[in-house]
């Protein structure tokens, strides 16, 4: 039988996970932030894809087409620019400081446990 785990064991595993929890949050954030700063570019294309459908000279059955698959770009593309970037931002910030304030106590902590270890 294994002996029982210290509680700075127990403290240092318990950090890693909240620090792996705390960086998949701070990225999640930051490619939703990302999205919402890169949807002009998708709104651009969308009215230019109009346009060169528009302009085709296709049959109105594909053009009907055509236009109703950018309609779900347009309405997925207004759901991405109706999020509020600063509440996103502050989210990505808190994310990614607590994930660095903890790895700064985490770093400190396995210091100590490893000084002790040696001993």
């Amino acid at each position: 039988m294994k002996p029982a785990r210290s509680g700075d064991e127990l403290a240092i595993l318990a950090m890693e996970k909240e620090i792996s929890r705390l960086s998949a949050a701070a990225e999640k954030y930051k490619a939703e932030a990302d999205e919402v700063c890169d949807i002009v570019s998708e709104f651009i294309a969308i009215d230019n894809e109009v346009n060169a459908v528009i302009n085709s000279g296709k049959s109105a059955i594909d053009v009907h087409k055509s236009l109703d698959s950018l309609q779900k770009r347009q309405e997925r593309a207004n759901r991405v620019i109706g999020k509020d970037l600063m509440t996103i931002l502050n989210k990505q910030y808190l994310a990614e400081t607590e994930r660095d304030n903890l790895g700064m106590v985490l770093s400190g902590l396995r210091f100590r446990f490893e000084m002790r270890m040696k001993k």
